[in-house]
C-alpha cells in the first residue's frame, strides 16, 4: 500500500496522467532488490563483517570485526571501489589508521597509531602512492624516521633515529635506491659503519666500528658483494682475523688472534671449503660451522661467552634454513622463532636472555 501511495504522489507531483503504473512498480522493485545487506560470521557466531551490496558490488558503509567482537575497521564504498574516510582499529579499541580513499586508491593525509595511542606514522598519498614528506615515530613518541617520496619512490635525504633520539642512520635515495655515502650510528652517538652505494649496490671501502669507537672491520665491496681482503679487529684495536672473500663467498681465513695477539685455531677453511671458527672477546668459541664453495652449509653451533650453547642453526648453500634450538647463557630454552625450510622468523637475544630483535626470512634470506 505504501508503494502504491508513493507512486500516486509521484504522478501527481509531476502532473503525469498516463504513466505506466506496472512499469514503475517493476523499476522500483528492481532497484530495491539490487540493494542487499551482506553479513558474514565467525565460527563462534560473532559478526565478521556487515555491509550493503548493490549489483554485487560493495556500497556505502562496511564494518569489519575481530573474532572477539571488537571493531576492526570501518570502510566506505561506491560502485565497489573504496571511497571517503576509512578507519582501522587495534584489538584494544584504539585507532590504528585513518585516511581517505578515492576510486579505490589511498589519497590525501593518512595517519597511523601505535597500540598505546602514540602517533606511528604520518604522510600523504596521491593515487595510492606515497608523496612528499613522511614521518615515523617510536612508541615513546620520539621521531623514528623522516624522508621524502616522489611518485611512490624514496628520494633525497633520509634519517632514522634511535628511541633515545640519537641519530641512527643517514643517507640519500634516488628512485627508491640507496645512493652515495651512508652512515649508521650506535645509540650512544658513536659511528657504527660507513660506506658508499651506487644505485642500491654497496661498493668500494666500508668501515665498521665497535661501540667504543674502535675500528672493528674494514674491506671492500664490488657490485654489492664483499671482495678481497677484509680485516677485523678486537675492541682494544688489535687484529682479530684476516679473511679473504671472492664475490660474496668466504674463501679463506689467513690468521686469527685473541685480543693479546696470541694465535687462535682458525679452522680448516681453504679455497671456500672447510670449517670456520669465530671467537668472543674472551677467546671463548662463539661459532663453528662448515663452508662449501664459500657458502655456509650444514649444522652450525653458536655459543655464549661463558661457553654454553646459544643456538643451533642449519644452512644450505649460504641460506639460513632452520633454527633447531635457542638457549640463554644458563641453558634455559628461549623462543627461537618460526623459521622452517628457509621461511619464518628468528629471534635474537642478549646473553641474559632479553630479546634484542626479530628478523624475517624468506627462502633462507633475511628480509629488510
Amino acid at each position: 500500500m505504501f508503494l502504491i501511495n508513493m507512486i500516486h504522489h509521484f504522478k501527481s507531483t509531476l502532473n503525469i496522467k498516463n504513466i505506466n503504473l506496472f512499469g514503475l512498480i517493476t523499476v522500483l522493485l528492481i532497484n530495491f532488490s539490487n540493494a542487499q545487506e551482506h553479513k558474514e560470521y565467525y565460527p563462534n557466531g560473532n559478526i565478521k563483517e556487515i555491509g550493503k551490496l548493490e549489483n554485487g558490488n560493495k556500497a556505502g558503509e562496511w564494518k569489519l570485526y575481530y573474532e572477539n567482537g571488537k571493531l576492526s575497521r570501518v570502510e566506505q564504498y561506491s560502485n565497489g571501489s573504496g571511497t571517503g574516510e576509512w578507519k582501522y582499529y587495534h584489538e584494544n579499541g584504539k585507532l590504528s589508521d585513518i585516511g581517505a580513499y578515492k576510486v579505490g586508491d589511498r589519497t590525501g593525509l593518512w595517519k597511523s597509531y601505535h597500540e598505546n595511542g602514540q602517533l606511528k606514522q604520518i604522510g600523504k598519498y596521491s593515487n595510492g602512492k606515497h608523496i612528499s614528506e613522511w614521518k615515523w615515530y617510536h612508541k615513546n613518541g620520539q621521531l623514528q624516521q623522516i624522508g621524502e617520496f616522489k611518485d611512490g619512490n624514496q628520494t633525497g635525504l633520509w634519517k632514522t633515529y634511535h628511541e633515545n633520539g640519537q641519530l641512527e642512520q643517514i643517507g640519500k635515495y634516488i628512485d627508491n635506491e640507496v645512493n652515495g655515502e651512508w652512515k649508521t650510528f650506535y645509540d650512544n652517538g658513536k659511528l657504527q659503519k660507513s660506506g658508499r652505494y651506487s644505485r642500491g649496490k654497496a661498493l668500494d671501502e666500508w668501515k665498521f666500528y665497535h661501540k667504543n669507537g674502535k675500528l672493528s672491520g674494514i674491506g671492500k665491496y664490488v657490485d654489492n658483494e664483499v671482495n678481497g681482503e677484509w680485516k677485523t679487529y678486537h675492541e682494544n684495536g688489535s687484529v682479530y682475523q684476516i679473511r679473504i672473500w671472492e664475490n660474496g663467498k668466504f674463501m679463506n681465513i689467513i690468521s686469527c688472534f685473541d685480543n693479546k695477539g696470541n694465535p687462535l685455531d682458525k679452522g680448516t677453511l681453504l679455497n671456500g671449503n672447510g670449517t670456520a671458527k669465530q671467537y668472543h672477546e674472551n677467546s671463548q668459541l662463539s661459532e663453528i660451522g662448515e663452508y662449501s664453495n664459500g657458502n655456509a652449509n650444514g649444522e652450525w653451533k653458536i655459543y655464549h661467552a661463558n661457553g654454553s650453547v646459544y643456538q643451533i642453526r642449519v644452512w644450505e648453500n649460504g641460506k639460513f634454513m632452520n633454527i633447531v634450538s635457542c638457549f640463554d647463557n644458563k641453558g634455559n630454552p628461549l623462543d627461537k622463532g618460526t623459521l622452517l625450510n628457509g621461511n619464518g622468523t628468528v629471534n635474537y637475544y642478549h646473553e641474559n636472555g632479553s630479546l634484542t630483535e626479530t628478523k624475517k626470512y624468506k627462502d633462507g634470506l633475511v628480509q629488510e
